[in-house]
């Protein structure tokens, strides 16, 4: 059976809407505002913290979106963009830099998904 490993690579500004969407998603609607800051912590996985300035009284409301709340994020925002995503596949979140990754893996075991990263970097 043929085995996928992609990275699907979001900017700053996709990852910031991909968290805007959800919260909407959810019913938890993020204040109208502009992003004061928009910082992407390390972790398994990664977790996003969100500044937003409010439009009108000018506060800033924080966000932080940690655990499956950051993958769920991002597949969402592909599924909007008919980005096509496998239903059946592991799904993890990597901080590259200043943007994070969704990793999707297809028919690798959980448990070998980092070996096969590191594989295909050092093979690059």
């Amino acid at each position: 059976m043929v085995a996928e490993l992609r990275h699907l690579v979001f900017s700053q500004q996709e990852a910031a809407t991909a968290v805007f969407e959800f919260s909407a998603y959810r019913g938890q609607r993020l204040p109208k505002g502009s992003v004061k800051s928009f910082v992407i912590q390390d972790g398994e996985p990664p977790q996003l913290r969100l500044e937003v300035v409010m439009e009108g009284s000018g506060k800033t409301h924080l966000a932080e979106f940690v655990d499956d709340d950051v993958i769920e994020a991002l597949v969402l925002f592909c599924r909007a963009r008919k980005i096509p995503i496998p239903k059946h596949a592991t799904k993890t979140a990597r901080k590259i830099g200043n943007t994070i990754a969704l990793v999707v893996a297809k028919n690798i075991p959980a448990a070998n998904v980092d070996t096969a990263r590191q594989m295909l970097l050092n093979a690059g």
